[in-house]
């Protein structure tokens, strides 16, 4: 399937989930850049992972600072369909908590997760503590020496959440004006060992 394909394909499905993500993809690019501001960071030629990319503001961001792989993994259909097409970007098909073993290991200097997980008694109850931690664990092996990983899940982050995260060393941000709202309070970030 080619861009215009899609796009006929969305005027006459018109997917709730995808036409939300493209209506916020200003915003949602403002964020990126103002976080990769805060924390000045280049893409440039290195390799980046967005789990969970929404319409892939981050991903264009990327490329067009010369990261060397922009990479996804997006469980969505329309998204990840949307996000294939871009001749630069490479995805994988599925849900981000239990396929990241598809993705190349010690491959990524820049791993960014805004949504991927969210901070709700629904997220616990089906993954909970110990699952959160097995999860950013196989995040962490994705990542080269020296790696940032960067976190930001949905929602407020209960005290379970934020006591796995502090455990595995993972620093909580300032909230960042322009890149952190009221859906997305918080930041942690990570420079892997």
């Amino acid at each position: 399937m080619n861009v215009t394909e899609f796009e006929a394909k969305v005027a006459l499905e018109q997917p709730s989930n995808f036409l939300h993500y493209r209506r916020v993809r200003e915003m949602s690019r403002t964020e990126i850049v103002t976080l990769m501001g805060y924390l000045k960071m280049s893409a440039r030629g290195k390799s980046c992972l967005d789990i969970g990319p929404g319409y892939g503001e981050t991903l264009d961001y990327w490329h067009e600072q010369g990261a060397i792989d922009c990479d996804f993994i997006d469980r969505e259909p329309w998204l990840f369909q949307y996000n294939a097409l871009k001749p630069w970007a490479c995805g994988v098909k599925g849900n981000h908590l239990f396929k990241l073993s598809e993705l190349p290991k010690r491959r990524y200097h820049i791993i960014y997760a805004r949504g991927a997980f969210a901070a709700d008694d629904r997220f616990h109850s089906i993954f909970g503590r110990v699952g959160l931690h097995w999860w950013l664990h196989q995040v962490e092996k994705l990542a080269v020496r020296n790696a940032n990983i960067i976190m930001c899940p949905y929602n407020h982050a209960p005290r379970w959440m934020t006591d796995t995260l502090d455990e595995l060393l993972y620093r909580k941000l300032p909230a960042i004006e322009g890149h952190n709202n009221d859906l997305y309070p918080y930041t942690w970030l990570k420079i892997v060992s």
